[in-house]
């Protein structure tokens, strides 16, 4: 397989012969070809990174290159995994503990309920809810309600029911249909959960 770095162009064989020349010792336990099969499917680009962490020891293994990157792929995805249960945790905790203070879904547009100044969703989770948005093909978790809410409902209505005339944080009515609250929460990023739990105050009975 053909890798192009900053104009050069060398095969995974190239790459695997410039690291035994290196002083890297040959695997233990692979022949080379199967080596190769591996580097192939790593990428030289992708292998540069693990070699880095270890071509300053004395004695330099294929075989140790291999574990680490290994280990590496297993312990992103258990950190993934953890992230993502932190995080529908966190979504679930933040609707139930909100809701039991407040019947108004829309009550994080409200000024008077954040301690921070200037509060603004950030980008990423509002922007699922553009009014014109076309989301059909979208692979977001929680397409199917977003677009069922962008097509049935409007905030302009919403507004005027659960907001009258109280100042409300930074929005652009114009361009997003905001939603209520457990549905924006539902499609958030991480980020915004966190913001709003360090943003949100969260009396008893304080949201109308």
């Amino acid at each position: 397989m053909l890798n192009s770095y900053g104009g050069l162009t060398s095969t995974t064989e190239d790459y695997l012969n410039y690291l035994h020349n290196k002083n890297f010792i040959k695997s233990k336990y692979l022949n080379q070809k199967q080596v190769l099969s591996i580097f192939d499917k790593i990428g030289v680009f992708r292998l540069k990174g693990y070699v880095k962490e270890i071509k300053h020891l004395k004695e330099k293994k294929i075989d140790d290159l291999l574990i680490i990157y290994f280990f590496d792929r297993y312990f992103s995805k258990v950190i993934f995994d953890l992230t993502s249960r932190i995080e529908s945790k966190l979504k679930s905790v933040l609707i139930t503990e909100c809701y039991s203070r407040s019947n108004n879904h829309f009550f994080y547009l409200l000024e008077k309920n954040h301690k921070w100044k200037n509060y603004k969703i950030d980008f990423s989770t509002i922007n699922n809810w553009k009014i014109n948005t076309n989301i059909k093909n979208s692979l977001e978790a929680y397409s199917h309600y977003i677009l069922f809410y962008l097509q049935n409902y409007d905030f302009k209505s919403n507004k005027k029911r659960y907001l009258g005339s109280d100042n409300l944080i930074d929005i652009d009515d114009l361009t997003y249909n905001y939603p209520p609250f457990k549905y924006l929460i539902e499609s958030a990023t991480l980020g915004s959960v966190i913001s709003f739990i360090k943003s949100l105050k969260l009396k008893k009975y304080r949201y109308c």
